[in-house]
């Protein structure tokens, strides 16, 4: 996982695009242990944004590490993701990732958000994605939700069906609220998740079902104009009807902007 990190210097040292009007490259660490015999997990990302206006690109190469009691597996995924305004009011999101057929991320996924402003502050947001899992099982998923921007924040919600290969429907429901420092741009952001998707947010060599629920906060600390500070620690609870256990999450990343 360290290989992926000897590239942020050279990150750094790319110039902005002429045209772009900010670039931002963050690296992150994310180590996740799981209880009974479930292992842990650790991921490094380089992820690289680019606003040119109207329209941002975001890069990002991830390196992962997937240990079990008896095995253990590695990873690397790539990805790219276009936002787009269209108009005032409407608004899309295109993302492709691909990564390697271990069970650490999906092997394909692809998908795309649309957003519509159909009031002032209130964003309804549609959206169908297709990933492609370890051992070539297919999902597909479609989602909807909404998104109130109120003055210092936002809070929002999303409901996502999955109908997938093995093992038929499931969902999730996710919901989140953001509040933005007075000055700057810190931030504090919580989730609270809950299912019966589990494959979203664990990936097993296996297909099962099963519940989950989740909490989340990330904390965004500016270190100076341009250097910030990304922390953030979540908990899940997983239950596959033969067995129950929890994974703890700790997330750690610097961002750098120019």
């Amino acid at each position: 996982m360290k290989h992926l990190f000897y590239w942020l210097p050279v990150a750094l040292a790319v110039a902005t695009p002429a045209n772009a009007t900010e670039s931002t490259v963050e690296a992150t660490l994310e180590y996740t242990d799981f209880t009974g015999d479930f292992g842990e997990r650790e991921v490094g990302t380089l992820q690289y944004d680019m606003d040119f206006g109207d329209t941002t690109v975001v890069l990002t190469g991830s390196q992962g590490r997937r240990e079990f009691e008896d095995s253990t597996f590695h990873a690397t995924r790539g990805s790219v993701a276009v936002y787009h305004d269209w108009t005032d009011w409407f608004s899309t999101r295109t993302s492709a990732a691909v990564a390697t057929d271990d069970p650490v991320f999906p092997t394909l996924e692809f998908a795309q958000d649309l957003n519509f402003e159909v009031a002032p502050n209130l964003v309804l947001l549609a959206g169908g994605k297709y990933t492609r899992y370890f051992g070539d099982r297919d999902a597909w998923s479609w989602s909807g939700g909404a998104t109130y921007y109120f003055r210092g924040g936002f809070v929002s919600y999303r409901y996502t069906g999955y109908d997938v290969e093995g093992l038929g429907n499931t969902h999730g429901h996710l919901a989140s609220l953001r509040l933005n420092d007075p000055r700057g741009r810190g931030f504090t952001q919580f989730w609270l998740g809950a299912g019966t998707a589990v494959q979203e947010y664990e990936a097993l060599p296996d297909v099962f079902e099963g519940d989950y629920r989740s909490v989340a906060v990330r904390r965004v600390q500016p270190l100076t104009d341009s250097l910030a500070l990304n922390v953030a620690a979540s908990h899940a609870w997983y239950d596959t009807g033969l067995i129950d256990y929890e994974g703890t999450t700790v997330r750690l990343g610097l961002s750098f902007s120019h």
